[in-house]
């Protein structure tokens, strides 16, 4: 069932999007994986289809805002020239706005590489690591 969906702090309705209890989820099968091991190993729950540079409509995939987390799972559609420029723009953004950003592909998600890297980000214990130089 596909309906529009006001996601928390967002101005405008995705209509996009499906609604899986009280959750707003994307209809990518590595999007939804990754949210439920997220979920299962008992990592800080995050915001998903976060919207982070009101006015504009941009949206990461997942984000935590407390640890400054963002993350997008690369789809098919990302190897179209026109989406990868505008994708670019939107990571660019991101960075001048303090947000850490972590991009996997769907393979990374098959593989366990997403969430061993999520995981390794947040610790055992669900807090973030200090991520740096170290």
């Amino acid at each position: 069932m596909v309906c529009a969906v006001r996601v928390v702090g967002s101005e405008r309705p995705l209509p996009h999007r499906h609604i899986v209890g009280a959750e707003v989820v994307s209809k990518s099968p590595a999007e939804v994986a990754l949210a439920l091991h997220i979920r299962s190993v008992g990592l800080p729950t995050p915001e998903r289809q976060y919207q982070f540079a009101l006015p504009r409509k941009w949206a990461a995939d997942f984000a935590w805002p407390a640890h400054r987390l963002l993350v997008e799972v690369e789809g098919f559609g990302h190897h179209k020239l026109n989406r990868y420029f505008g994708d670019i723009e939107k990571y660019n953004e991101m960075t001048m706005r303090g947000w850490y950003l972590l991009r996997f592909t769907t393979k990374m998600v098959d593989d366990g590489e997403a969430y061993q890297t999520l995981e390794r980000y947040f610790g055992v214990d669900g807090q973030s690591e200090e991520v740096g130089d170290g």
